[in-house]
């Protein structure tokens, strides 16, 4: 298993215009996506930025879930929660969705921390 680099960063907003003018107009950053009703996507570098409205039911939980990075990596899915597992870091069990697969953990501080395989090519 390695982990190849960020991918990306999720950023949970309240109002879409908001972070828009502070990521785009204020910092500088271009648009490279975008979903009217639910998301912004910005080029960081390297990073694509999401900035996205809360899913239902996030409005109750903490800021340090609000924010979530990404690291791609490679390997088995599998070896990698067994992997932080071991080293005591909480962790669910992989996620394939039509987009790869995704493994959700949480740093000691509880912050949300996610690993993602791009799908295989066929």
């Amino acid at each position: 298993m390695t982990i190849k680099r960020i991918s990306h960063v999720w950023f949970f907003v309240d109002e879409l215009n908001a972070a828009e003018k502070l990521w785009c107009e204020t910092l500088g950053f271009p648009v490279v996506g975008r979903d009217e009703e639910e998301n912004i996507t910005v080029q960081v570098g390297d990073v694509t930025v999401g900035l996205h409205l809360p899913y239902p039911g996030m409005e109750s939980l903490p800021p340090s879930l609000r924010c979530n990075v990404t690291l791609e990596f490679t390997g088995d899915p599998k070896e990698l929660v067994e992997r932080l597992r071991a080293a005591g870091v909480s962790v669910l069990d992989p996620m394939a969705e039509n987009y790869g697969t995704v493994v959700q953990a949480f740093d000691p501080s509880g912050n949300a921390l996610s690993f993602w395989q791009p799908p295989s090519s066929a």
